[in-house]
This record gives structure tokens, C-alpha cells and sequence, in this order.
């Protein structure tokens, strides 16, 4: 089928899907009607701002795909009281691709820079990790889409290493340390936003290491920073300030294991 073989030449294609079906869940099930306007300014800023670059020569038209993901990733995980601050995250987001890079790489996955960046300059821009709950349905939802995403990008270790680690950690430390029931490491490691993060987030092909070995090393040392972060500086947000403080480390890891650099495009 057409269709289909098009969607299996660019996983960008199943992304946008599955984020989309995040964002209508959110929309109809879990009260987002309020920002949905502020959403439609996420995917339209970063949309004009790609095209934007592409008119100057920086990027190829798929390159749309990117920025709608961009856009999606936004709408999910940001909350704002002013639209502005919105079409400033998108301006941040798209434009820091093109204007920070080193070697073909940039340093930043788009969406995550934005967020790190509003949150720590604005008090009206944050990242509310409880509002997707912890129901079993949407779990499964974002299980079933990011394992798909995953196996098309050949990005599942990354998400694997990093979800273990992290597992580990929390057990050790609730369970053997502290001694207390394992429902408090279930309740850590059993919401929405943990997994939409793991599988979708941290395992950005552009921005994590192209060598495997480095790449498993790497989402093992992002799972130890956001531990100490989480529960060690009581920061709820943790994984979004690792994810900055790491992936800057990326296209020097890149340089020194020499591996072919990720394309969307099969």
C-alpha cells in the first residue's frame, strides 16, 4: 500500500501519529480544552519558523516533519499563561538548531531546550509531570506507540538502558535502603509522564549518540543524573534538566566514536 510504505520510509510519520493521538486524549479525557489554543500556536510558530528556514536554504522541506513534531512535543509537556511565551518556546526551540551546532550536530533536542529555557526565565511557563495521571489505558497507549517509533529508529536501547537504570535506582533506594513498600517505586515509575518521556523524549535519534555502545552508556548516565536530581534536590521536573545538562555532551561523543549520522529518511 502506498500509504503505508510511506509511512515506513520516515518514522517521523509515526511520531506525529502517535503524538497527535496523545494530544486528543489529553484534549478529550484529561481537561486540556482550556490550552488548546495555546497548543495550536506551538505547532503553528514552529511550523512558520522551519519554513522560515527553509526559504533561507538551512533545511529541506521534510524537515516540516521535525518541526511538527517539535510543535507536538510542546503542546504535551509545556504550560503557559501567555501565548507569547508559547511562540517564544517555538522561536527557541527551531531556531537554536540552526544556530547551535557543532560539526552537523545540534546540541539540543528542540523541544526539551525550549521548555528548560521558559521554565527557568519565566514563573508563567512550566512543566506539570501529574497531569497525565497514572492510568493504565494511556500507559499502554504511549507503551504500544513508542515501542513502534522505537523499533523503526533503532532507538529502543536508548530507552531500555535509561528505563532500567532508573528502575534500579528507585528500588534500591525506596525498597532496600529505606525499607518501604513497593508501591512507592510502582508509584514513581508508573506515570504517564515518566513514559511519554523515556520513549519519546531522551530517545531523539538527532540528539543522542549514533555509536550504540556510547549511546547505552549515555541513557544510563542520563538515568543516574535524573535520580540524583529527582530525589536527591527534590526537583518533580528532574528529567527535563537532565536531558539539557546531557545532550550537549552528544556530538562530541559523536566525533570521537565515529558512526554514520541518523537519517529520518530511509
Amino acid at each position: 500500500m502506498p500509504i503505508l510504505s510511506k509511512i515506513q520510509s520516515d518514522a517521523r510519520y509515526i511520531q506525529i501519529i502517535g503524538q497527535t493521538t496523545f494530544l486528543c486524549w489529553g484534549i478529550l479525557f484529561l481537561g486540556w480544552q482550556e490550552v488548546a489554543g495555546t497548543m495550536f500556536i506551538a505547532l503553528a510558530s514552529c511550523l512558520v519558523m522551519q519554513g522560515i528556514a527553509i526559504f533561507l536554504g538551512w533545511a529541506p522541506l521534510h524537515s516540516l516533519r521535525s518541526a511538527l513534531i517539535t510543535g507536538l512535543g510542546l503542546s504535551l509537556l509545556l504550560r503557559v499563561n501567555d501565548p507569547l511565551l508559547m511562540m517564544a518556546a517555538a522561536t527557541l526551540a527551531i531556531s537554536q538548531k540552526f544556530l547551535l551546532r557543532w560539526k552537523g550536530y545540534h546540541f539540543w533536542n528542540p523541544a526539551n531546550f525550549a521548555i528548560a529555557v521558559l521554565v527557568y526565565c519565566s514563573q508563567d511557563a512550566w512543566v506539570s509531570p501529574a497531569q497525565w495521571g497514572q492510568e493504565i489505558s494511556i500507559m499502554v497507549l504511549i507503551f504500544f506507540l513508542g515501542v513502534i517509533i522505537l523499533k523503526q529508529i533503532h532507538r529502543w536501547d536508548t530507552a531500555l538502558f535509561y528505563m532500567t537504570t532508573l528502575a534500579l535506582l528507585v528500588v534500591i533506594r525506596f525498597q532496600w535502603y529505606l525499607g518501604w513498600d513497593f508501591s512507592v517505586s510502582f508509584h514513581q515509575l508508573t506515570t504517564g509522564s515518566f513514559w511519554l518521556y523515556s520513549l519519546f523524549m531522551i530517545t531523539d535519534p538527532m540528539s543522542t549518540p549514533q555509536h550504540k555502545v556510547a549511546r547505552r552508556i549515555w541513557a544510563m548516565a542520563l538515568a543516574g543524573l535524573t535520580f540524583y536530581l529527582q530525589f536527591f534536590m527534590f526537583i518533580p521536573t528532574a528529567a527535563v534538566w537532565a536531558l539539557f545538562v546531557m545532550t550537549p555532551w552528544v556530538p562530541l561523543i559523536n566525533v570521537l566514536n565515529k558512526e554514520k549520522m541518523f537519517s529520518w529518511i530511509k
